[in-house]
């Protein structure tokens, strides 16, 4: 619907925005939703107080984060680097980042509960609000690009609204002072090693579309970029199979049987990225129509590079259990590096097949 009605640089600026609110939800979350996740399967005791000094130490934060955007749109509006509207959206991805974490929190914690249903019902509410409201702004107050933005802010305060009663009600957390020295310094410990990963993944998830605008055209970004949210299809079960995955091995840490099930969803992955190849025509028939032109070799070697993603995501939550998550962000890192370096090297001789070769040679490093 968007790229229906808004022009082509309309819809780059709502990208641009929508990737810099992606960055910042780490970076003003401090990984908490991650790290709560983590500790809901240690003592039940110190749960709460875990979270509570969690979810205090995040709202400090945030706080300072937001008087900084606030300063800084400010001032970019009075020295005319922005304008009055770009500065105003640059302050409200700020605070829906903010805000984000809370919804992220409660999403996680249904999960850790092997709530599903109630996960869904969660999520799928969020995404409806966002979607009317994206719409409305769209068409009935003309916000063009900022449309999305709107939709952001209006869903990330209900949703943290309803998230902090959740929380409230079921685990009996408040926003109060940290009381706990240690139960601070491991939260720090723990979301400081993850940010550059989880910043890393975004970067990972941008960067190739990034070098292919800079040195191809824009019908070419544009098959390719068709290419990834096909083959992100994957990446849309695989998550569903990795949530419940999680949930499963840090509950059953050193079983047997653990292993036969990790290699079992392994094969249920690679089964899936050869069904959805298979499917390929189909999809592109219903949904994308002959204006645009996507090579299939680049499909190959983007789905290759998903399975691969998907599989670390299975083998990487020992990693997580062990807190050692500057592990995390080393690898991630590696791949961008890779991805990036193979990506230049390989994009002026092969175009767009160069590029996916690189996105599928950082994943597989990763998970090796």
């Amino acid at each position: 619907i968007l790229t229906r009605v808004l022009t082509a640089d309309e819809y780059g600026e709502l990208s641009l925005l929508m990737t810099v609110y992606a960055l910042l939800l780490p970076i003003l979350s401090i990984a908490l939703p991650q790290y709560v996740f983590r500790s809901f399967f240690d003592s039940s005791e110190e749960f709460s107080s875990r979270l509570q000094n969690g979810l205090s130490t995040v709202l400090a934060w945030t706080a300072v984060g937001n008087i900084l955007a606030i300063s800084v749109s400010a001032a970019a509006f009075l020295l005319n680097f922005l304008s009055m509207v770009q500065a105003s959206a640059c302050i409200v991805i700020v605070v829906s980042a903010s805000l984000n974490s809370l919804f992220q929190i409660r999403l996680l914690l249904f999960n850790a509960e092997g709530k599903a249903k109630s996960f869904v019902t969660f999520q799928i509410s969020y995404s409806l609000l966002l979607f009317v409201i994206t719409l409305a702004s769209l068409f009935f107050l003309q916000a063009g690009s900022f449309s999305r933005v709107l939709g952001v802010l209006v869903a990330d305060i209900i949703f943290a609204i309803l998230a902090f009663r959740e929380i409230k009600r079921t685990f009996g957390a408040k926003v109060v002072f940290p009381n706990s020295f240690s139960n601070s310094l491991d939260f720090l410990k723990f979301g400081g090693g993850l940010v550059p990963h989880l910043i890393a993944s975004v970067l990972l998830s941008s960067l190739d579309k990034v070098i292919i605008a800079s040195k191809m055209t824009m019908s070419d970004l544009a098959g390719y970029a068709i290419a990834v949210q096909f083959t992100s299809v994957l990446m849309i079960f695989t998550q569903g199979l990795s949530k419940e995955w999680s949930r499963y091995y840090l509950a059953n840490r050193g079983g047997s049987r653990v292993m036969l099930r990790g290699l079992t969803l392994v094969g249920i992955i690679s089964g899936a990225g050869v069904v959805i190849y298979l499917l390929k025509d189909v999809f592109f028939f219903i949904f994308v129509g002959d204006g645009f032109s996507v090579n299939p070799t680049v499909i190959v070697f983007l789905l290759i590079g998903q399975i691969f993603h998907s599989i670390y995501m299975i083998v990487s939550i020992e990693i997580t259990y062990l807190k050692k998550t500057h592990i995390l962000s080393s690898l991630t890192l590696l791949s961008l590096f890779l991805n990036l370096m193979v990506s230049f090297a390989l994009v002026d001789s092969y175009g767009t097949v160069g590029v996916a070769i690189g996105t599928m040679t950082g994943m597989a490093a990763k998970l090796i």
